[in-house]
């Protein structure tokens, strides 16, 4: 590893020949038995073949390289029944000797270096080095293993039908990773951190009630405000994007703000694509001028399919319209977002997220027992647990009083995260010291450990009116027809607000997985 002006033209060839002169020249020798096989094509590239990484900036151009041949190969070879899989590995330095000779290679590069270069780059170059050797492997979870490289090597050799791509990498890795590419990712840094951590924990701080139990999606959430945001202009699109991603973004960086942010969500949606899916609707009233430019922006950027409905003459039949789509969208399980609808609707904006997940280890039927289960009023309940004991990441944090697993689900790189406070802790005591900071430390330091596991089986539906929230997270004048400003809409937005934000969303926990679905709905009407 090293920056591109320290290597060396026999360093940079010995790369290029080995990671793709080198699949170029095994595939060409095998082509006439794999064709006449009707086999299949199996290209190792990386999570470096599909964005870039500082450091490594030839390997970057030999997996880019992979992957478009494999793409041309993969139309030219379909005529021919072949099948060509990528499998993207990624931070699994750990799990091998990879790093066992970076030493020697730095020596080697600083020794090549002439007096110039060595000036320039000095103590940098030293601490680069250093810093790769201590951190290789670090965003891999313990649930990440050699073990799940090799299922997913599995399914590229013997599934029936394999994904054409399968990124084999912790979900933290890809995060990380597609974060550094250019200043305009910078936004989507933000965009994730405050989407999976601050943004999700700020919402469950305000959302907690004493009464009833709850479950929400953050990310749902977060998709149906985003694409909100893509036509809020000045102040009003300062207040917004302010809350949702902790700074006031510009709006005319809104459509590289849109971009990145799909990207690094396809990241995980495509590799997670058996278990895990969004859909993006855009509800337009028949002849309300949308600007092209919005429109074709949530539809490229956000994948929203874009419908034509009269929300003042035949209401009925749009909430029917908007109420197919998400129940379609999440499997049945959300049959219904919408009663009614405003009459003086111009524009819904919609997200709704299915998953299903089969656990990795399933739980016995039999082995699931009615027992006790204290509510944060440390009232008695009668609740099936299900149970087994299994080897898990788990840890405890001295700070929150708390310990933590995850469980695995199939086929996939999710993982259930289940945070419990001791007995003396109350839950409104955990969450007052929970962040993304804390959280995040408290995650990377489980461990695999045998546990004996009691967890309870149950199903749980809510329905979210989400203005109020909103107004107290600093949310205000999107709300206000005669403060918001949409003219990133419409050439006409006097008048347009939000006039709702509705989440519906469920979940199931049994023996076999666990299955949820949640649906947000925005509304613009137009204030008469």
């Amino acid at each position: 590893m090293g920056e591109f002006d320290w290597l060396s033209w026999d360093q940079i060839q010995r790369q290029i020949d080995i990671n793709l002169l080198g699949t170029m020249r095994v595939i060409k020798t095998l082509l006439p038995l794999i064709i006449q096989s009707k086999g299949r094509v199996i290209n190792v590239s990386s999570v470096n073949g599909n964005c870039a990484y500082p450091g490594i900036s030839v390997y970057c151009a030999t997996k880019y390289a992979i992957e478009g041949l494999s793409d041309a190969l993969r139309l030219e070879l379909c005529k021919f029944g072949v099948k060509v899989i990528v499998v993207r590995p990624g931070d699994y330095a750990k799990l091998t000797n990879l790093m066992a000779g970076h030493s020697a290679n730095a020596d080697q590069m600083w020794r090549l270096m002439d007096d110039q270069k060595r000036q320039l780059y000095g103590q940098y170059f030293h601490d680069y080095h250093q810093s790769v050797e201590l951190n290789s492997g670090l965003t891999s979870p313990v649930s990440y293993t050699a073990s799940t490289l090799c299922q997913d090597f599995e399914e590229a050799v013997l599934a029936v039908d394999p994904r054409p791509y399968i990124t084999s990498a912790s979900l933290l890795f890809r995060f990380c990773i597609q974060l550094i590419q250019t200043k305009d990712v910078k936004m989507s840094a933000d965009t994730v951190e405050s989407g999976s951590y601050e943004f999700a924990l700020i919402l469950d701080k305000m959302l907690a009630t004493d009464s009833k139990n709850l479950v929400f999606s953050p990310f749902s959430l977060l998709t149906a405000m985003s694409m909100t945001l893509m036509g809020a202009r000045n102040t009003c699109g300062d207040e917004l994007s302010q809350v949702l991603f902790g700074k006031k973004i510009d709006g005319n960086q809104y459509p590289a703000l849109a971009k990145d942010y799909q990207r690094l969500v396809d990241s995980i949606f495509k590799s997670n694509a058996q278990v895990l899916s969004s859909a993006n609707f855009l509800y337009a009233h028949k002849q309300y001028p949308i600007l092209k430019e919005y429109q074709h922006l949530i539809e490229q950027s956000f994948g929203a399919k874009s419908r034509e409905v009269d929300f003042e003459q035949h209401g009925k039949e749009a909430v029917d319209t908007i109420n197919g789509d998400i129940n379609a969208a999440t499997r049945g399980k959300i049959r219904k977002l919408f009663d009614d609808i405003d009459p003086t609707t111009k524009m819904v904006l919609a997200n709704a997220l299915y998953f299903k997940g089969l656990w990795k280890t399933k739980f016995k039927k039999e082995n699931t027992k009615s027992r006790k289960f204290t509510t944060s009023k440390k009232k008695e309940i009668d609740v099936d647990f299900m149970h087994q004991v299994l080897k898990v990441p788990f840890g405890y944090s001295d700070e929150l009083k708390a310990s933590a697993i995850e469980l695995s689900y199939d086929k996939s790189n999710v993982v259930l995260v289940i945070v419990l406070p001791e007995a003396t802790t109350s839950l409104p005591e955990l969450k007052a010291h929970l962040n993304g900071q804390t959280l995040d430390q408290f995650l990377k330091q489980l461990s695999p450990t045998k546990i004996d596991i009691y967890l309870p089986k149950f199903k749980l539906d809510s329905t979210l009116p989400l203005i109020p929230i909103l107004s107290q997270m600093g949310i205000k004048q999107i709300f206000d027809a005669k403060m918001a400003n949409f003219s990133g809409i419409t050439n006409d937005p006097i008048g347009l607000y939000v006039g709702e934000v509705l989440q519906k969303a469920v979940i199931e926990v049994n023996e076999d997985g666990t299955e949820a679905a949640a649906a947000t709905g925005n509304s613009l009407s137009l204030s008469l």
